[in-house]
């Protein structure tokens, strides 16, 4: 902020300091918290953290898998994953899977899929594979046979 003194003509310029939640008048150099930065007039913990009260710190977000503070919330994960019992995940792990970083509905049997994500068919018996026309399906993996829309053990 820059300060004009009339009757000596001399600029005073005043440096604030601001923790996150605070306000912010000369950009991001204002906000003393690392990780911070300053939008909309106020220090905030930049996207990609979260902030910490107790250690007044932004802390960075987990990923699919990591460790979350579940007493926190959500805002402790990155991708808009959930905060579930203390690890990110998606919000419907049952029916969904982590994959570019979003959560996508798992795939029923016999339908396209990607190679790559091992836990995208929706039947925990079923794999992303090619079928006999060599393209990608969710079909039963080896040892296993469908069986009322279910992979289930070959005997």
């Amino acid at each position: 902020m820059v300060y004009d003194d009339s009757s000596s003509h001399n600029l005073l310029l005043l440096i604030i300091a601001a923790n996150v939640g605070e306000n912010c008048i000369n950009g991001n150099a204002d906000c003393t918290v690392a990780d911070s930065e300053c939008s909309s007039g106020t220090c905030k913990c930049i996207d990609t953290t979260h902030y910490n009260t107790s250690a007044t710190s932004c802390i960075q977000k987990g990923g699919f898998g990591e460790v979350c503070d579940t007493a926190i919330g959500d805002g402790t994960c990155l991708y808009s994953l959930r905060c579930i019992v203390n690890e990110c995940q998606c919000e419907k792990p049952a029916i969904q899977f982590f994959s570019e970083n979003i959560c996508k509905y798992k795939i029923v049997l016999a339908a396209l899929c990607t190679p790559g994500p091992t836990d995208q068919c929706l039947d925990a018996n079923a794999e992303c594979k090619k079928d006999t026309d060599i393209i990608d399906k969710c079909l039963c993996k080896t040892n296993y046979k469908i069986s009322n829309d279910a992979c289930v053990a070959s005997m």
